[in-house]
């Protein structure tokens, strides 16, 4: 992304504006102070979230 661009949901073949940011962290291979973070439509936030805190990964959600 560039200065201007406005964020755009992470979810495959999406380019929708994103309303959401996901944080989350894989501990397996991240340390605990590291947050890597996803964006997501309003249509894809369920699915994304869904599919972080199946593995356990999901931290937190914050409204852009």
């Amino acid at each position: 992304m560039t200065a201007g661009d406005d964020p755009v949901c992470s979810a495959k073949d999406c380019r929708a504006p994103a309303s959401v940011a996901l944080l989350w962290n894989n501990p397996k291979i991240h340390a605990p102070d590291r947050q890597k973070t996803w964006l997501a439509c309003d249509s894809h936030q369920q699915s994304l979230t869904d599919f972080l805190a199946a593995r356990g990964f999901m931290r937190k959600m914050e409204r852009l």
